[in-house]
């Protein structure tokens, strides 16, 4: 019986090269994969792998090896194209280990290491014999002086024997400093090679198995042909989170907007030059709603803390789109204008429960665990912009900036990096999805053009009433705002008076002027002022509270 022939398409990845072609000979086929693309959610990811092989006719097994073992079961999903008709018959997950520690390697550099310490041995012992011989012709110069005295003095002393001896004896002590030099360079270098074996010995012996997930495919091909072999799992130790950049126009009309998408992914794979997708769905929240519960009244029990809560809408959006291209008119003249760079916008699909923000170029995104921005699109917008100060409590006018989504993708709540004109003003905080075609303020920071006072023009207490004596405290404000900046603005100012819990305590407001607003909180004061570039308003205001003699009142300014 002939067995068949599998031809495999290897992926170097590692490289950065295409696929290419080997030969397999046994049906179970291991193969080198690629990943294509990942949809990455809030909490989680969908990692997909690609790998083309070539088969013969008949049934395979295709194996993806080396898969992190922290990859979910539930998430894998296999599918398969090609040249030929292919049959799937699903898949086995296996848990592999690899990796022993290499006990060759081992041996040998420990037959190194022995080596080299010999070596070191061999030029100390040299270096000893070198040393003592330089003693040695150190002591006898240091004795050479007083025996020339002693022979000179008796008519012994021959001075050209002398002369000769003393040179002898400065040649042999430079010959032993210079060989005592040459073999402590050779010792250093020792040194430094048993340093480096030794910190590989103990990289190699504290080697350990790692546990892999193993995903074999099984397919049957009608013919002989090429076959492109999909595996999707899902992988923890991934996010992303939304950003974004807001700026206001100076004069407040226009609002231009931009989306980032924020990954950080720590799955042990490297996502290298990836297709991207941002998804808005959640599956750790799981697909059914809480079950009911029962809800029962009992004398003297409290109420069930269990309760059940109806899942938030959530925003559907228009079909896929793209952008229509656009291109600059290039205009005859001696020096071209620049052209302003387009900015990448993501492709928006609405998955029905949620939805997906396809990057339109392939990304790189190692796993570090640091945080990758990508780009999700800019959008424009019409802006109505409104000051706002609470004169009780701060002088402060904040700007808040109202605008209207116009989609497609919607807003995710998040940080907002706000600048007004070309200055960065601080982060603010996105707090609500807003979808496409809702209308959303954003509060914009302090602007000190804007100049607010709230001064107490007066403070009565007393006791009224004949026959039921009542005490009494009145109190009378004055608010002045006033534009520094050169064009028109809008200022709602609010302000409080105080409520009461007892009907017996009475509170009025005497003297707004000009008149509140209404339909606004109890306790609340709300005016609505136009203000002319230098124009400054005055409101007035107050209140009175009665209460009880006998009755201590706390709260009253």
């Amino acid at each position: 019986m002939i067995r068949a022939r599998s031809v495999l398409f290897l992926t170097a990845s590692a490289l950065g090269l295409t696929p290419t072609v080997a030969l397999a000979t046994e049906r179970t086929v291991q193969v080198a994969s690629r990943i294509a693309g990942v949809t990455v959610y809030p909490d989680r990811a969908q990692v997909r792998r690609v790998a083309e092989v070539g088969l013969a006719r008949g049934e395979h097994r295709v194996v993806f090896t080396r898969l992190p073992n922290e990859l979910s079961a539930d998430a894998i999903r296999i599918s398969a194209e090609g040249t030929v008709a292919t049959t799937l018959h699903g898949f086995d997950l296996k848990t592999v280990s690899l990796g022993t520690i290499p006990h060759k390697e081992v041996a040998e550099l420990e037959k190194r290491l022995e080596s080299l310490g010999d070596q070191d041995r061999q030029l100390a012992d040299q270096r000893a014999v070198h040393q003592r011989h330089l003693d040695t012709i150190r002591e006898t110069a240091e004795r050479a002086p007083g025996g020339f005295s002693g022979q000179l003095a008796a008519g012994k002393a021959n001075l050209a024997t002398w002369r000769d001896l003393l040179v002898f004896m400065e040649q042999r002590q430079a010959s032993q400093a210079k060989a005592l030099q040459t073999i402590d360079r050779q010792r250093r270098t020792l040194a430094r090679q048993m340093a480096e074996v030794r910190t590989e010995l103990n990289r190699l012996k504290g080697f350990r198995k790692q546990d892999f997930q193993q995903v074999e495919v099984l397919l049957e091909t009608a013919d002989a042909g090429t076959v492109t072999v999909s595996l999707e799992y899902g992988i923890g130790n991934a996010s992303w989170s939304p950003a974004h950049d807001a700026r206001l126009d100076a004069k407040g009309h226009s609002l231009d907007w931009r989306s980032y998408g924020v990954v950080s992914q720590s799955t042990g794979e490297n996502w290298n030059d990836i297709e991207l997708v941002l998804s808005t769905a959640r599956p750790a929240e799981g697909s059914a709603p809480p079950p009911i519960p029962q809800w029962f009244l009992n004398p003297y029990a409290p109420f069930p803390s269990e309760s059940y809560a109806a899942p938030a809408p959530s925003s559907r959006l228009m079909q896929r789109k793209t952008a229509a291209p656009g291109g600059a008119r290039a205009e005859m003249a001696d020096q071209i204008a620049p052209r302003r760079a387009q900015e990448a916008r993501a492709v928006v699909a609405d998955q029905g429960t949620s939805i997906s923000l396809e990057v339109p170029r392939k990304v790189t995104i190692p796993s570090d665990g640091q945080p990758h921005q990508t780009p999700i699109g800019p959008v424009a917008m019409k802006a109505e912009s409104e000051y706002k100060v609470l004169s009780k409590l701060s002088p402060n006018a904040f700007l808040l900036v109202q605008a209207t989504h116009p989609g497609p993708w919607p807003l995710l709540p998040g940080p907002v990096k706000a600048f007004v004109g070309k200055d960065h003003i601080g982060t603010v905080s996105l707090d609500e999805e807003v979808p496409a075609s809702k209308r959303f303020s954003l509060p914009m920071g302090v602007d000190r053009a804007i100049e607010v006072k709230r001064n107490r023009l007066s403070k009565q207490t007393g006791i009224t009433g004949v026959l039921q004596k009542r005490k009494y405290a009145a109190y009378r404000y004055e608010i002045q705002a006033t534009n520094h900046k050169s064009t028109a603005q809008t200022l709602r100012v609010i302000d409080l008076y105080p409520q009461v819990s007892q009907d017996d305590i009475q509170v009025e407001r005497v003297g707004v002027t000009p008149a509140a607003l209404s339909d606004v909180p109890a306790g609340q004061l709300h005016w609505r002022l136009p203000l002319q570039p230098g124009e400054r308003r005055i409101i007035q205001w107050g209140y009175r509270v009665e209460w009880p003699q006998e009755m201590e009142l706390s709260g009253v300014e």
